[in-house]
C-alpha cells in the first residue's frame, strides 16, 4: 500500500506540463487542465471551476525601487479600484523576496478575490503575476498556485539575486555563473532496507470510521483537543505540537492538506525571511514526512511555525506548531526527534 500511495502520489505530479512566460527566463509545471493562453508579453492560465473559474496572468515588470514602494503602488491600485487591501507581505522564493498583496471586491452580487506577487530579482524584467477568481474558489486556488510555484526554475538552472535599487543592472554580471537552482522532489530518498521501528507510545483514535493507533516517542503525553486532534507536550518543550489524523479515503491527499495549512499559517507573518523546506524523507516508521518551518516576523516580533505530515499507506498525521521568540536549537531538535519517529498505523493490521 505505501508503495501505492507513493505511485499515486507520483501520477499527480507527472498530470502536469511546464509553461514558460515569454522574456522571463523562467519555467514552472502547472496541471494540465489549467489552459494556458499566450499574448503579446503576459500568460494566462485559465482555472477549472473548482478553484472559481478565474485566471492566473503573468507578465513582467520593470521595477527598481525598495520593496515598500512596490506595495505602495499595489495599495494605490487598489484603492483606485475600490478593493479592500486585506494584507500584505513578504515571503522568499528562488532565495529572494516574493512580495505579495491579497485584496476582494464585489463584482455585482458575487465576492471577488485577488492574490498579486512581485519577484524582487535582480534583472529589468521581473515576474509579476496576478490570480484572481472568486472569493470562494480563492482558497483552493491559492493552495493550488503555492503548488505549482514550488516548482519554479530559472531557465538555464541559475539561481537568481535579489533586486538592489542603489546598484546598476550590469547585463555582464547578470550572465556570471551561479549556483544551480534545487529541484523539489516529492519521493523519499533511498534509505536501503532500514527496518521500520515503531514509537512505544500508543494513542487509540479512529479515522475514517476505523481504529487507528497514534504511535509517539518516550516522554511525549497527548492531551486530546477535539475529535481527530491531539496536543502533544514534552518537559522539556514550553509550547504543545497539535496534532491531527486523517485517511486518504474521507480526506484529501497528504500534500494537499499540508499546502492548505502552510497558506493559513502565513496569515500570522507581516514578513517572512526564511523558508525551509526539507526533501521529503521516511521516518524510523516508514511514514513519509514532508515538513515546512518559516521563520521572520509577526506583529509582536520574531515568529517561527513548522507545518508536517507524515504518511503511510492511506492514514496519515498533520503537526502544527508555531512561537514567538528566536526558536532554539535544542528545541527544534527535539520536534525533529518526533517528527522522525511519529505514525499512524492500523490498530489490526
Amino acid at each position: 500500500m505505501a508503495l501505492l500511495e507513493l505511485a499515486l502520489a507520483a501520477g499527480l505530479m507527472q498530470a502536469t506540463t511546464t509553461v514558460s512566460p515569454q522574456g522571463l527566463g523562467l519555467q514552472l509545471d502547472v496541471p494540465k487542465e489549467w489552459k494556458p493562453v499566450q499574448r503579446k508579453g503576459t500568460m494566462q492560465l485559465l482555472l477549472p471551476p473548482n478553484l472559481g473559474g478565474g485566471r492566473i496572468e503573468i507578465f513582467s515588470a520593470n521595477f527598481k525601487k525598495e520593496p515598500e514602494t512596490w506595495q505602495a503602488i499595489e495599495a494605490a491600485m487598489a484603492a483606485q479600484l475600490k478593493r479592500e487591501v486585506v494584507r500584505q507581505w513578504q515571503e522568499e522564493l528562488l532565495g529572494v523576496p516574493l512580495l505579495l498583496t491579497h485584496t476582494r471586491w464585489t463584482a455585482g452580487e458575487a465576492g471577488q478575490a485577488a492574490l498579486s506577487g512581485l519577484l524582487y530579482a535582480w534583472t529589468p524584467r521581473k515576474m509579476l503575476f496576478r490570480l484572481q477568481t472568486s472569493e470562494a474558489g480563492f482558497p483552493d486556488a491559492v493552495v493550488a498556485w503555492r503548488q505549482a510555484l514550488s516548482t519554479l526554475r530559472t531557465s538555464d538552472g541559475r539561481l537568481p539575486v535579489a533586486e538592489d535599487p542603489g546598484k546598476p543592472w550590469d547585463p555582464e554580471e547578470l550572465q556570471k555563473p551561479a549556483t544551480p537552482v534545487p529541484r523539489t522532489r516529492l519521493e523519499p530518498s533511498k534509505t536501503g532496507k532500514r527496518p521500520v521501528e515503531l514509537a512505544p507510545v500508543t494513542v487509540e483514535a479512529i479515522v475514517a470510521g476505523r481504529s487507528a493507533q497514534l504511535r509517539i516517542p518516550t516522554g511525549w503525553i497527548a492531551e486530546k483537543s477535539g475529535d481527530f486532534e491531539w496536543r502533544l507536550r514534552h518537559p522539556d518543550l514550553p509550547f504543545p505540537i497539535q496534532v491531527g489524523v486523517y485517511s486518504t479515503l474521507d480526506s484529501p491527499a497528504p500534500e494537499r492538506t499540508l499546502l492548505r495549512a502552510s497558506s493559513e499559517s502565513l496569515a500570522a507573518f507581516a514578513r517572512v525571511d526564511r523558508r525551509d523546506e526539507p526533501r521529503p524523507d521516511a521516518n524510523k516508521a516508514g511514514a513519509l514526512v514532508r515538513q515546512v518551518w518559516r521563520f521572520g516576523q509577526g506583529d509582536a516580533g520574531p515568529l517561527w511555525t513548522l507545518e508536517a505530515v507524515g504518511s503511510k499507506d492511506r492514514l496519515y498525521w498533520l503537526a502544527v506548531a508555531r512561537g514567538e521568540g528566536v526558536l532554539s536549537n535544542a528545541t527544534q531538535k527535539l520536534i525533529a526527534s518526533l517528527l522522525q519517529s511519529m505514525s499512524l498505523e492500523p490498530a489490526n493490521p
